[in-house]
């Protein structure tokens, strides 16, 4: 009966938590859900011991209870305590907070909730992937909003040869600038990169302040891009191939 108790009150001390701690400006960015969290197994590990105690055990009955936890890691829990030693980490660093969007493990998805073994991300396909913490830990973690929203745009662009190079930088820049979503700081780049066998290239640089959706700019920007080119009347090339037939 306690641990169920504990185990409804470690759940409403997290909700309460997570609802309010947020709200207070004062506090480093993600503390609120590491209190959260931790405020939860904490009671619950209260409670579990309660029960314990209740049920008639004592500290050296418990002493050996944890003796025999510790030889069970040492033969094959270490992947356990890799990862409850990774999700305190997780919380007390604060690399990631629920609703960031990450590249981890080879996944991509919004952090949804972190605990002390696995971590779930949120893809952006709709599915729900639990991610060890210890691999989340051992290998590259991008956070794409770790500080801020923001995020660079790059598309190149090859046009064809007898082009002006200084009309396609400007046909470029306008089409980036007038970009509904662009942002104003950091400026739109476009830069001429190489001369290619076939087309001059062009690379258009942008940045949005809305990570969330720069794949719909990135396909808005390409779609103002051709129709500005187009307009200008400068031609994209396409691969040509000359067959030569020959008489035996």
């Amino acid at each position: 009966m306690s641990t169920w108790l504990a185990l409804w009150v470690a759940r409403a001390v997290r909700r309460l938590l997570r609802d309010e701690l947020p709200h207070h400006a004062a506090l480093p960015r993600g503390v609120g859900n590491s209190i959260a969290s931790l405020s939860y197994y904490g009671v619950l590990l209260l409670g579990l011991l309660v029960a314990l105690s209740a049920a008639g055990f004592k500290v050296s009955q418990l002493a050996l209870v944890f003796g025999a936890l510790g030889v069970g890691i040492g033969f094959g829990l270490q992947g356990v305590v890799n990862n409850f030693v990774s999700g305190l980490v997780l919380m007390f660093e604060r690399p990631i907070q629920p609703g960031d969007m990450v590249d981890a493990a080879g996944t991509s998805g919004t952090v949804r909730e972190i605990g002390l073994r696995a971590t779930i991300l949120r893809t952006f396909d709709g599915a729900d992937v639990v991610v060890p913490n210890g691999l989340l830990l051992s290998g590259n973690l991008t956070n794409w909003t770790m500080f801020d929203r923001s995020r660079r745009i790059e598309i190149a662009v090859n046009v064809a040869y007898g082009s002006d190079p200084a009309q396609v930088l400007a046909v470029l820049g306008a089409a980036a600038r007038e970009t509904p979503g662009v942002a104003e700081h950091p400026h739109p780049v476009v830069l001429m990169t190489s001369y290619a066998d076939s087309s001059l290239n062009f690379v258009v640089r942008v940045w949005t302040q809305d990570v969330g959706g720069w794949t719909a700019l990135r396909g808005e920007l390409l779609a103002r891009v051709l129709a500005a080119l187009q307009q200008a009347g400068i031609s994209i090339p396409y691969p040509q191939m000359d067959v030569h037939l020959r008489r035996p």
